[in-house]
């Protein structure tokens, strides 16, 4: 939700950016802060709802604290990056939206991992978000400590996309005014 929204984010304020001295950045990433305000919601709810049926996973819950940053680090790194080329050329923030629904199916979101065939299997397994997904469920849901390792990579794929949308903003941030004008 918050890289879809993210995407159009300097298109949508354009009216902000060429009035006040606010740095571009600032607008992707209160889509950022908005979504991660609705996802603390969403886990008060789940953890009600856990709780409420009998699932208890106690000291497990802890583990978001490491977990989180890093699906903050993947969401915020992308928002940049989209919004940067949405900018450049506006057809971008409904490519965005629309990959949003194979993303969705090539990450155990509603199934997990070892139902998908091995002809599959590394489609999943490249993907960041799943480590992040799997990470969520294993602390969330079954009360087990998450495989680590896997996290590194979505740590890793999330601090180049990070390094390519502060390239992007450099590149961009002056001259977006007259771009989005």
């Amino acid at each position: 939700e918050g890289v879809s929204r993210a995407a159009a984010s300097f298109v949508d304020q354009r009216h902000l950016l060429t009035q006040l001295p606010i740095p571009p950045a600032l607008f992707p990433l209160a889509n950022v802060a908005s979504a991660l305000v609705r996802h603390g919601a969403g886990l008060a709810i789940l953890g009600t709802i856990l709780v409420s049926t009998g699932i208890r996973t106690g000291v497990h819950w802890l583990g978001l604290l490491a977990v989180l940053p890093v699906a903050l680090l993947l969401t915020a790194a992308a928002a940049i990056v989209f919004a940067c080329l949405n900018a450049l050329h506006r057809d971008v923030a409904p490519t965005v939206a629309a990959a949003m629904l194979p993303l969705f199916f090539t990450t155990p979101v509603i199934y997990p991992p070892h139902l998908v065939p091995r002809a599959l299997r590394i489609v999943m397994d490249l993907n960041p978000l799943t480590p992040v997904v799997v990470a969520y469920r294993d602390l969330l849901v079954t009360g087990r400590w998450p495989l680590w390792g896997g996290l590194l990579w979505s740590t890793a794929v999330g601090l180049v996309l990070l390094a390519i949308g502060l390239i992007l903003l450099r590149r961009v941030g002056p001259e977006l005014a007259e771009r989005l004008g």
